[in-house]
């Protein structure tokens, strides 16, 4: 009696009916929105990370919460100054490094020096005509009953915060109290 070599053989594909298939994929639906729904309704504290529980959105801010947003400004020292506002991309920067760093200028941190160090080699490099100061501005976002109040977003009111000449970080001087 002769073996068959494995080369002869052949495997028969395993026949699943088509009604099966439905049914498990139904199965696999079902619990993903199942899942999906306990974490909106769940207890406060439970914590299901891939459906909702995104760092992002797992903040809210309360009526009456003030949140500030800051900017780069360079500003020229011709006769009739001219100031403009630098995009993180122009320097080179992420947008959530550039904020923090902001952040840290406008509240004069300890390493604030170091950063307006930085932005000012930066801002010399990429930024042209090569302006002669920087400045940190600063609005205020104030969140009411219906949300982010609308006029803080259509009409802005920016304010001055704090400035250093280029080539000299060191020299800031303070343009508003925060």
């Amino acid at each position: 009696m002769k073996l068959p070599s494995a080369q002869t053989t052949w495997r028969q594909p395993i026949f699943v009916p088509r009604a099966v298939k439905k049914a498990l994929a139904g199965v696999v639906i079902t619990v993903c929105l199942a899942a999906q729904l306990y974490a909106i309704l769940r207890p406060s504290g439970a914590r299901w990370w891939p459906f909702v529980d995104y760092p992002m959105y797992s903040r809210s801010y309360s009526e009456g919460a003030t949140f500030r947003v800051r900017e780069l400004r360079v500003r020229t020292c011709e006769e009739k100054p001219r100031v403009w506002k630098v995009w993180p991309r122009t320097i080179g920067y992420q947008s959530w490094r550039y904020l923090g760093e902001l952040s840290s200028i406008a509240a004069d941190h300890p390493v604030a020096r170091t950063y307006r160090s930085v932005l000012s080699r930066l801002v010399s490099a990429h930024v042209t005509p090569r302006p002669c100061a920087l400045q940190v501005w600063e609005r205020a976002v104030t969140v009411t009953r219906e949300g982010v109040d609308v006029s803080s977003v259509r009409q802005p009111r920016w304010r001055p915060l704090r400035e250093w000449r280029v080539d000299e970080p060191d020299s800031v001087r303070v343009l508003t109290r925060l």
